[in-house]
């Protein structure tokens, strides 16, 4: 790719760079959000959510729970809330110091069991003064649904996701499509917000009573938008479960499920038991781009025109920028530290689904340090950098 002369202004560990001419990807502008680790990553990732509205909530989820920290993405694009990481038993200096320095704070949220995170470590967090709440059940899948109880049911708008608790490239992908918005890029019903909830199910052991459970949080939400003239109101289900229930009960396993659900189901691709996440982030991503654009034809997809880029190899800075992508309605895109040993299988088709997904973008957002996310890892954008 043919380099640009670029001024570049550092400011503490946050990267903003400008060209006078564009790439191919036609980038405009590439912001890094990145420290030595996870934990600083997820500070600076917490500052963009002060840039335009105020901060007076914010998630504490586990540095090495990632089921915890993605299920909250609906409730962090609700309450503006940036997600910071906690050790199970230690509480950060780093992680402290910034809680402090956030002027508006006044409610904090504990994400996950106290096996997650210690009760002793919740002591410590009360000790701020601040409003402190646990959200938190025996696994990710109590924790998730007591997540979406937290969010009030006349708010979920009318894309909900059931997804594999086993998927975190699918959790992330559907991130992008948490604030429903309109062609104006505002929600279609005024100044209320309306988030797509993200119910996880187990894949070993999903049963009816578990989509029975989750149809009775979805009611209200559903026959709201019905009578709001919504037709195209969908329950997007991951396509494992689908293809599960067609091998064992056939069609009239799918119909029993969408009568469980109360509505439509549509499938939603996943990369559970792939062995190439590039690959299936590019397609999960594309997926949600159809959802979005063909559920309602007035629908904006990608409000910012940006994209969040981060290590495919690990999920480490993932844990916070999950709410970042919710909160800003932008797609998650994975890259590492040479594309050309990324071992895809069929290059052609790859390249394909990312130009069409990308091709908007203008802004990407690096997170993490150059070391595990790179320069110039925007090539992907327009397909495999050769």
């Amino acid at each position: 790719m043919k380099k640009s002369l670029i001024k570049t202004i550092i400011v503490g560990v946050i990267l903003v760079t400008n060209v006078a001419t564009v790439s191919a990807a036609n980038i405009q502008e590439r912001v890094r959000l990145g420290g030595r680790d996870r934990v600083e990553t997820a500070i600076e990732v917490s500052k963009e959510f002060e840039k335009d509205n105020k901060v007076e909530t914010v998630l504490l989820c586990s540095n090495r729970a990632w089921a915890d920290a993605m299920a909250a993405a609906p409730l962090a694009a609700y309450k503006n809330a940036p997600i910071l990481l906690l050790d199970a038993m230690k509480f950060d200096w780093r992680t402290k110091a910034r809680l402090k320095e956030m002027k508006d704070l006044k409610h904090i949220i504990i994400v996950g069991g106290g096996g997650i995170i210690s009760p002793s470590l919740e002591y410590k967090i009360q000790d701020l003064r601040y409003k402190v709440t646990r959200i938190g059940g025996k696994d990710r899948y109590e924790t998730n649904r007591k997540i979406m109880e937290y969010i009030p049911k006349e708010k979920y708008g009318y894309r909900p996701k059931i997804v594999n608790g086993n998927d975190y490239n699918q959790a992330l992908a559907c991130a992008v499509d948490t604030i429903v918005y309109d062609s104006t890029g505002k929600n279609p019903l005024g100044d209320n917000e309306y988030v797509n909830p993200m119910f996880l199910v187990d894949s070993d052991y999903a049963t009816n009573s578990t989509f029975e459970d989750i149809s009775d949080k979805l009611s209200e939400s559903r026959k709201f938008w019905e009578s709001k003239g919504q037709d195209s109101y969908s329950v997007y289900l991951d396509k494992f479960f689908i293809n599960r229930v067609k091998n064992n009960r056939g069609i009239e396993g799918i119909n029993l499920l969408e009568k469980t659900l109360n509505g439509k189901v549509k499938p939603l691709s996943n990369g559970y038991g792939e062995k190439d996440p590039y690959k299936v982030n590019g397609i999960v991503n594309r997926e949600i781009k159809d959802i979005i654009v063909g559920s309602n034809k007035n629908e904006v997809y990608n409000k910012e025109k940006s994209c969040v880029i981060v290590n495919g190899d690990t999920f480490a800075d993932s844990l916070s920028v999950s709410a970042l992508a919710a909160k800003k309605s932008i797609p998650i895109v994975f890259v590492n530290r040479d594309m050309r040993k990324a071992g895809y299988e069929d290059a052609s088709e790859i390249e394909k689904v990312y130009k069409d997904t990308y091709k908007d973008v203008l802004k990407v957002y690096y997170v993490g340090g150059k070391e595990v996310c790179p320069d110039g890892r925007e090539n992907i954008l327009n397909g495999i950098d050769k």
